[in-house]
């Protein structure tokens, strides 16, 4: 019996699905003894509910808070049935109206819905008064059930959020991780947008990560000096980081576990002294930037060379300027490899020019002659068109 048992429980379930139920009435006009429920064929629409992903969603939403919508639905009840008896008493002998307990079932459904039909109304004293508070009743349910399901849909809201977040940070690789999202974050986030490069903003302040959201940022709530949550945002595949918290021991720490998890990203630190960025540069920092600093040395070139300064500013941005300065690393299997700069078709093919030669023991090379030799493992700083930049990267990286 048992075995039978365990294997009808889960045909019963079957049939007990709601789903199961809409397929039973759409099909159950097909045959001649059910030709009177033709109206049901209107249930085939709802067929197309169990093809939609979302309203699955929906539908789990309202499971999740189905024990508090039980009992807002049996309180409401509870309400209706005391409403009904206590109207009968009170005038199913006065009211021509109320002769059954049906009567005043229909009475008391059209008060607390406040629907008002008036075929059925109260006549007494004492009945006008249970009205009222029948009505304030069913404005009251009425409130708070509405409360509740916009609570359950924006929660469930916010976990699909969350959960397509996560799901789109898994998925990259050779990214950047912007550790802080206040004023120096948010425009290193911006420019690298501009860039169109891949990144994820990890900010342990939930309202700069909303910030950060809203802008269309994959971001990630968390503590950059916690190993767990740069894990989280897939450091050890990452390309680049940039440190930029208000807080210089966090950056250090940010820092020096970065360098730890991935000894070969190229790091990036904000400093608001000489003694920190000193410290930053011993942990493992590629570069440390003190914006303070930075912005007074331009400043001074905006005096000294404004010409020569907005120039290098519109090459160096990322929003739509015609001529830009890019790095292109040169691969071992670039067919440029041991040929001069000017044999190697950087003019002639790519129409771009190259400005400086980084050498792969760190030598930087400035207004490098035609004659120098591309070496496997070079990086080019050069200067042109966007789309022959890219395609010279494709080329060449």
């Amino acid at each position: 019996a048992a075995s039978a048992w365990a294997a009808l429980a889960p045909k019963l379930a079957f049939m007990a699905h709601p789903l199961a139920v809409i397929d039973l009435l759409a099909i159950l006009p097909a045959f001649r003894p059910f030709r009177l429920m033709r109206v049901f064929v209107l249930v085939r629409f709802l067929k197309i509910l169990r093809y939609s992903g979302h309203v699955g969603q929906l539908l789990s939403a309202f499971r999740e808070r189905s024990w508090e919508l039980g009992m807002v639905a049996l309180l409401f009840l509870g309400v209706l049935t005391f409403a009904s008896f206590s109207i009968f008493i009170l005038e199913g002998d006065v009211n021509p109206r109320i002769h059954t307990l049906g009567d005043a079932f229909w009475w008391a459904i059209v008060t607390i819905t406040t629907v008002g039909y008036g075929d059925v109304v109260a006549v007494t004293g004492a009945g006008k008064l249970l009205s009222g508070g029948v009505m304030l009743s069913g404005l009251a349910f009425l409130a708070f059930s509405t409360s509740l399901i916009a609570s359950a849909l924006t929660e469930k809201l916010l976990t699909l959020k969350e959960k397509k977040m996560v799901d789109a940070i898994s998925r990259l690789t050779r990214h950047y991780v912007v550790c802080g999202f206040g004023q120096v974050g948010e425009a290193v986030a911006d420019e690298l947008a501009a860039a169109r490069a891949p990144f994820v903003v990890l900010d342990r302040d939930p309202e700069r990560a909303e910030a950060a959201a809203k802008k269309g940022y994959a971001v990630y709530v968390g503590n950059a000096v916690n190993e767990e949550d740069l894990a989280a945002v897939r450091l050890p595949e990452a390309r680049g980081l940039v440190s930029a918290m208000s807080s210089e021991v966090d950056n250090v720490y940010t820092v020096l576990t970065a360098r730890e998890m991935n000894p070969e990203i190229h790091i990036v630190a904000r400093a608001a002294s000489e003694v920190a960025r000193k410290k930053l540069l011993r942990v493992g920092a590629n570069r440390v930037i003190r914006p303070t600093a930075a912005g007074s040395r331009h400043m001074a070139h905006l005096l000294l060379r404004p010409t020569a300064t907005d120039f290098v500013e519109i090459a160096m941005s990322s929003t739509g300027a015609e001529l830009q300065l890019e790095e292109i690393p040169v691969a071992p299997t670039c067919p440029a490899v041991g040929r001069p700069i000017n044999e190697s078709g950087l003019r002639a093919r790519y129409h771009v020019l190259a400005v400086a030669v980084k050498r792969r023991d760190g030598t930087m090379v400035t207004a490098p002659p035609g004659s120098l030799t591309i070496e496997a493992g070079d990086v080019l700083v050069c200067i042109g068109r966007l789309d022959d930049l890219e395609r010279l990267r494709r080329q060449w990286g």
